[in-house]
């Protein structure tokens, strides 16, 4: 019974959790859509390095979050032990110690306990890994239209105001990246 409330309300904290990132990730979709287009219509280089590049680093993104999703099933595993046996231990206390079995249970639950604990240790890392990964890998997008604006602007091609414009959008696109990330 424990494992089945550790798993339930688990997973119930993370239904509004899906609704919130798809909520956003629309806006993501619809801002960088937005941008897409003003760029296509100022540089067609421009537009297509980010009709190009953003899926490119979204998909790379996407390799490595199965990663995170088997940390993050095996915490749910390991914390649902945890608390079952904790769940477990509180009920039959008086029989444990009836039959002097306290140090064991107790061994036993420090033992589940520190699993539960490494498991979140591991999936607090792979969610950093993932949000370097992200961070990094839009920087680099977004560095590139900089740099491509700026030669750009150099050449004549795009005018000051228009780069100063390109500089403002991708300082704002490095937000509905991440999200989409």
């Amino acid at each position: 019974p424990g494992e089945v409330l550790s798993l339930a309300t688990s997973d119930a904290t993370l239904v509004p959790s899906v609704l919130h990132q798809l909520a956003f990730s629309v806006a993501a979709v619809t801002s960088l859509a937005t941008v897409a287009v003003y760029l296509l219509v100022v540089d067609l280089q421009l537009g297509l390095l980010i009709l190009i590049g953003v899926p490119a680093v979204v998909l790379t993104i996407q390799v490595a979050t199965p990663l995170v999703a088997r940390r993050t099933h095996v915490q749910q595993e390991r914390t649902a032990e945890a608390t079952g046996l904790a769940t477990d231990l509180v009920q039959g206390l008086r029989p444990l110690k009836g039959i002097g079995g306290e140090a064991v249970a107790v061994q036993r639950y420090r033992r589940t306990s520190g699993e539960a604990a490494r498991a979140t240790v591991g999936l607090a890392r792979s969610w950093g890994y993932l949000a370097g990964l992200t961070t990094g890998l839009s920087g680099i997008l977004l560095a590139a239209v900089v740099l491509l604006a700026g030669t750009r602007a150099l050449d004549g091609d795009i005018s000051i105001g228009e780069l100063i414009a390109i500089v403002g959008l991708t300082q704002f696109l490095a937000e509905p990246i991440a999200q989409l990330g």
